[in-house]
């Protein structure tokens, strides 16, 4: 829930990849997963209440996370485009 998947579709891939919710995408006989929200906004505010639930509001004492990709320059921009990402989400304060 703390990844823009359009923006990091839009704006980083930008190779007309659908923005996917789970690892099985749409195909015939299946309907893969759609966004648990409408809008950003509300899912933003979903990922957030769930992180203070789980202990840590605005992100305060989460623990470091390690993302492991292959050394293609691609795969390194998605990498950074999620870590960014994710910060930018969990980590700010809302009004």
């Amino acid at each position: 829930m703390a990844i823009d998947r359009e923006a990091l579709v839009e704006g980083v891939t930008r190779a007309g990849q659908i923005p996917a919710w789970g690892i099985v995408p749409p195909m015939a006989g299946y309907d893969a997963l759609g966004s648990p929200h409408d809008n950003m906004d509300d899912m933003i505010a979903e990922a957030q209440d769930l992180l203070a639930a789980a202990g840590y509001p605005n992100g305060a004492g989460f623990p470091t996370s390690t993302i492991l990709y292959n050394t293609n320059e691609g795969h390194k921009q998605i990498a950074e485009f999620v870590q960014q990402n994710g910060k930018t989400i969990l980590y700010h304060r809302r009004s």
